[in-house]
């Protein structure tokens, strides 16, 4: 066995990510090995002129044994394995040669971080720039230890058709591990829709050969419990993650899933029980703790889920979704000032989540901080593209509550900015009601120039000509238009009806 670090890799139609996932660590290893399960794109002519010794094999049905295809092949000392939604940045590579010359150590953890395309995962944590060029626009990922750096040995084996882990065979022989700083940078949670789907159905077929294969491996039917609740498929995950913790009371993620899969369901007592169960075995389980607020929220039982809330926040103090879901529970309850600190704090863990400002820019509006909240949320918008709508969400629950005067100061420094249709009905609607009638009339005709179809404005315009203005003729020819977009509209109807002698 010569001295040194090689790559090693299993891959399938992985042509589009390849290149960038060797080219990545290749100033750091002395040679790489790529094993080809049955591409049907141009991967294997790609790993060939990549410089990788590369070798095709049907696809055994069975990761472990993929692994050792390539393992097998190895012709040094060290391997690192990697997989080709990965890639290893450049300032970490002078480390991974170092370690490898170290003789005291077999093994190395890195960290996998698995990019998301949005927050309410678990152990979900807002990218924070440590990485710019890997987290490349994700807001957050979430991190866990794997160990893909190891001196190759006989007694060295992966284990599992599928979450395959490397295990020591040989009690015997020395296996020194540790754990490092090195971050593996994963792509593989989003990719296009469809071949995410394809690839948890794959999954899925495995894992149920897994658990069938190993009827008393917890962990496996705690992987098959999952690849089900990734499908969705509540009801049929409940019985592998509860097999799990029955077969080993440490796996206490098997409650966590169970707990939140019981909650997806309706199932709030169950839930309950679980959840309560789980964070009384793991008071620091911080997302079980926000599970079990959620519980106690959707029961009305508001002081229970405000402590739930606090218990996951000291166990993990910038943990975004209870910030957030605690925020929006104190928003709820009319606690504004509260409210509006944990927002704020959501807001900075995690600055693209709109939900979060939009939540800072209601507390502020309640809080009567009106120059404020203008102020935020025209700095917010040109970044939000969901915002706008939020806006004129809100505007329009302000004026069906009848608090004209809040969807006046919440609309009227952003009107312009906006430039919506509905914004500018609802602020004309606000300020008719109020009797600001040069206001409303402005607000009105803008609304129907953006809008032709825009009746609400229309009507509203023809009310304020009519009534305010004395100008009968204009209102009845803006009804008559209201009736062409509307034919039952009765208040029309009635308006034409006394107006149309006055012409």
């Amino acid at each position: 066995m010569k001295e040194g670090l090689t790559l090693a890799m299993i891959v399938r139609d992985e042509e589009e990510n390849l290149e960038r996932a060797v080219q990545s660590v290749r100033p750091a290893v002395d040679d790489i090995v790529i094993v080809d399960t049955g591409s049907a794109d141009g991967t294997v002519a790609l790993a060939t002129r990549l410089g990788a010794r590369v070798f095709e094999i049907a696809w055994p049905g069975d990761f472990a044994a993929a692994r050792h295809a390539a393992l097998d092949r190895v012709e040094t000392g060290w391997a690192l394995v990697l997989d080709a939604d990965e890639v290893i940045d450049g300032r970490d590579l002078e480390l991974l040669r170092k370690l490898v010359r170290v003789d005291s150590t077999d093994g190395y953890y890195l960290v996998q971080r698995h990019y998301l395309a949005g927050a309410g995962y678990d152990n979900w944590r807002p990218a924070e720039g440590a990485y710019p060029e890997r987290e490349r626009g994700y807001e957050g990922f979430a991190d866990n230890y794997a160990l893909r750096l190891f001196r190759i040995r006989p007694h060295l084996r992966y284990e599992g058709r599928v979450h395959e882990t490397l295990a020591n065979l040989d009690a015997e022989a020395r296996f020194v591990t540790v754990k490092t700083h090195i971050v593996i940078h994963h792509y593989g949670k989003v990719g296009p829709a469809a071949r995410l789907e394809a690839k948890k159905r794959l999954y899925l077929e495995l894992n149920r050969l897994k658990a069938q294969e190993r009827p008393g491996d917890a962990k496996a039917h705690f992987e098959l419990g999952l690849q089900l609740h990734e499908l969705g498929r509540w009801e049929d995950c409940l019985a592998p993650f509860r097999r799990a913790y029955e077969l080993d009371r440490r796996h206490t993620n098997a409650l966590y899933y169970e707990g939140n899969t019981l909650f997806k369901l309706g199932r709030i007592g169950e839930a309950r029980a679980r959840l309560a169960l789980l964070t009384g075995a793991e008071p620091r389980h911080a997302d079980g703790w926000v599970a079990l607020a959620g519980v106690e929220r959707e029961s009305g039982r508001t002081a229970q889920a405000l402590r739930a809330f606090d218990n996951a926040l000291a166990a993990q103090p910038d943990l975004f979704g209870a910030w957030f879901n605690k925020g929006a529970l104190l928003l709820q309850q009319a606690r504004f000032d509260e409210a509006l600190a944990c927002l704020e704090r959501a807001a900075a863990l995690m600055p693209g989540y709109e939900a979060a400002r939009f939540g800072v820019w209601q507390c502020l509006l309640l809080l009567r901080r009106f120059e404020e909240a203008g102020a935020r949320m025209l700095q917010w918008m040109p970044t939000g593209k969901e915002l706008p709508g939020m806006v004129a969400m809100a505007g329009a629950q302000y004026v069906e509550g009848g608090d004209y005067y809040l969807a006046e100061r919440a609309l009227e420094p952003l009107a312009e900015a906006l430039g919506r249709a509905d914004v500018a009905a609802l602020l004309g609607a606000a300020l008719l009601a109020q009797g600001k009638v040069d206001g409303a009339e402005r607000w009105l005709r803008r609304a129907v120039v953006l809008d032709p179809a825009g009746n609400d404005a229309r009507v509203n315009l023809a009310q304020l000509l009519e009534l305010y203005r004395k100008q009968p003729r204009e209102a009845a020819r803006l009804y008559e238009e209201a009736l062409k977009y509307d034919p039952g509209n009765e208040l029309c109807k009635e308006k034409l009806a006394r107006l149309r002698p006055a012409r």
